[in-house]
């Protein structure tokens, strides 16, 4: 009978087991959306970085066109590299923008350049959008910023 008594007493109740696992289920659920927010963050960082990135590689490319930036978004090493800025973003569709024409959109990377300046823009996880421009602009928008038969971030 000593036995059964000491063995009770040595083991946890049901209470105490399920307040463990509460516990470790809240600090699993604040772990899990740490991680979200840091992956989305991770992925704008990205876009942002190779966007600046187009910068120099515009300006070199407009060097061997004496200064002319029309033909560079149609350039096929620029078209490459907005295929694969596209590959990073998860929430660019599969498609993007360079007619000069056209406005920008949610969703899709726009490119837009004139003879004598180039603006760009890439959607960010957030919902919001990360625009370049030949002015040295570049800023975070709400919304897209490079209207029709316009190469500059609003």
């Amino acid at each position: 009978m000593q036995k059964t008594q000491i063995f009770m007493k040595r083991g946890f109740t049901l209470i105490e087991l399920l307040v463990v696992v509460a516990i470790i289920g809240m600090l699993a659920s604040i772990i899990v959306s740490a991680t979200g927010t840091s992956r989305s963050k991770g992925i704008d960082g990205s876009v942002k970085y190779n966007l600046n990135q187009f910068r120099s590689q515009f300006d070199i490319l407009a060097l061997t066109t004496s200064g002319n930036y029309s033909t560079i978004c149609s350039n096929s090493a620029m078209t490459k590299m907005l295929t694969n800025l596209q590959s990073i973003d998860v929430s660019a569709s599969n498609a993007y923008n360079t007619t000069y024409s056209t406005t920008g959109a949610a969703q899709t990377i726009t490119c837009h350049a004139t003879t004598t300046a180039w603006g760009v823009e890439a959607p960010l996880s957030t919902g919001q959008f990360w625009c370049i421009d030949s002015s040295g602009k570049a800023a975070t928008t709400s919304a897209s910023t490079l209207a029709s038969n316009d190469a500059a971030c609003l």
